[in-house]
């Protein structure tokens, strides 16, 4: 069995109706729970204060948005003998929006939440709610992107 089958919308469109329903729950629980452990469980960051808790919402909605450029720009790779290269622009410019943070930073943001650093990644208080809220996000843009059959 390959990936390349589910090119076929009709097999793509046969499966995703089988697992939507799941992925759904899964979706709607994840965020539940990591929204409610995020902004009810956590403390005030010593910093940001209470603010710091937008973390929850905005570091998994900027991944997913980063992620759908970097799709469509490998997409648009792919079909450029089509001469679609919109795509390949639009997503200069997000992964340039993602690190104006670090260039033009002025004390407002604070640095990278998810890191490899051990110095630099944001606190376990902080870090397990948002990677439930990350797979959250992700189960429901997936789900969200199937029911609208852009993928």
């Amino acid at each position: 069995m390959s990936l390349w089958e589910y090119a076929n919308p009709a097999k793509f469109m046969a499966l995703s109706a089988r697992i939507l329903p799941a992925l759904t729950i899964a979706s709607c629980c994840l965020l539940l729970v990591g929204l409610f452990w995020g902004f009810f469980l956590t403390p005030s960051d010593y910093k940001q204060g209470s603010t710091v808790k937008i973390i929850f919402l905005h570091v998994p909605s900027a991944l997913m948005a980063i992620n759908a450029w970097l799709m469509m720009l490998v997409a648009s790779l792919i079909w450029l003998i089509r001469r679609h290269i919109l795509c390949i622009v639009g997503s200069v410019f997000a992964l340039l929006s993602r690190y104006a943070v670090n260039f033009w930073s002025q004390g407002l943001h604070q640095g990278a939440s998810l890191s490899l650093d051990k110095e630099q990644h944001v606190d376990n208080t902080f870090y397990f709610p948002l990677l439930i809220c990350i797979a959250g996000m992700v189960n429901f843009h997936h789900k969200w992107l199937v029911d609208l059959h852009l993928i």
